[in-house]
């Protein structure tokens, strides 16, 4: 049943059947009910979640003010990714929106799992270097699109002058100011 949830979720793409029936046997099923913390922010981040059924939100504590969602995850998408390949506390809390239904895989599974079988590492290594690509080019264009849409100035380094909106040293700067 695991291997169902697998082959419809983007980490798992290109999986052959016999490596995703491998990866099947480190997975857990685990319930949560509505508003159960499935984990919290800075909390050392040991598991990959795969929704099957229900919802997850993704919230953000913000200083002065409380938890600020992210995003609302529903059946078929993933979450704590991270969590497989650094060595940190979370980013986010994870709570259930609703009664929901996980398929979880532990860090140290999937890195015994790894070791045991290349060809799976290399593919949903790639496959996340892909995801994390995407993300940071989509989270770099929301950026300069609030940088752009707020008029926020951006000042020369050196002179300290206000660099003109949207020339080309405005983009150079601004890039460099993002870390892109």
């Amino acid at each position: 049943m695991v291997i169902e949830y697998l082959k419809n979720t983007l980490f798992f793409e290109g999986l052959t059947r016999e490596e995703l029936d491998q990866v099947s046997n480190v997975c857990s099923l685990e319930e949560f009910s509505k508003g159960d913390r499935i984990f919290s922010e800075g909390a050392p981040g040991d598991k990959f979640y795969i929704i099957v059924s229900g919802g997850v939100r993704i919230e953000k504590e913000i200083p002065k003010s409380g938890p600020e969602t992210l995003r609302v995850l529903k059946p078929g998408e993933e979450f704590g990714e991270m969590a497989l390949v650094e060595e940190m506390p979370r980013s986010a809390s994870a709570a259930a929106d609703e009664d929901s239904r996980l398929v979880s895989i532990g860090k140290s599974d999937l890195d015994r799992l790894f070791g045991e079988n290349h060809s799976i590492a290399l593919k949903m290594l790639t496959t996340f270097c892909r995801t994390m690509s995407s993300r940071l080019r989509e989270s770099s264009q929301k950026i300069i699109r609030l940088f752009e849409e707020k008029g926020i100035e951006i000042r020369d380094e050196k002179s300290g002058e206000a660099i003109p909106p949207k020339s080309p040293m405005w983009y150079r700067m601004l890039w460099k100011t993002i870390g892109v």
